[in-house]
């Protein structure tokens, strides 16, 4: 029902209802990138209490990685790439035999 915080190493966990429902997250030394549902990408700089929205891929991601402002993530059978911090991304490669999640 939203995202859930923890500022103590996971012992105890805040439900924040102002930010988005995120399916995948991935940490850089910059921040946080999350990815929702909807295909729609998102950065925080605050470890989460804020999120300002980015760009989008296709549909749900089933796996996201960032380093710096490189943001890779797998829909379906593609992996796409943004070198962008997230605000577009291109198509890098097609994987014969993944079905689509």
């Amino acid at each position: 029902n939203g995202v859930v915080r923890s500022l103590d190493g996971g012992t105890t966990f805040t439900l924040d209802v102002e930010g988005p429902l995120l399916a995948l997250l991935s940490a850089t030394a910059d921040g946080v990138y999350g990815a929702g549902a909807n295909g729609a990408l998102y950065f925080s700089a605050d470890a989460g209490k804020t999120w300002q929205p980015r760009g989008t891929v296709s549909a749900q991601p089933t796996a996201l990685s960032a380093e710096g402002s490189t943001v890779v993530a797998l829909v379906g059978n593609v992996v796409v790439e943004s070198r962008d911090g997230g605000r577009t991304f291109q198509d890098r490669l097609s994987i014969n035999g993944v079905d689509d999640h």
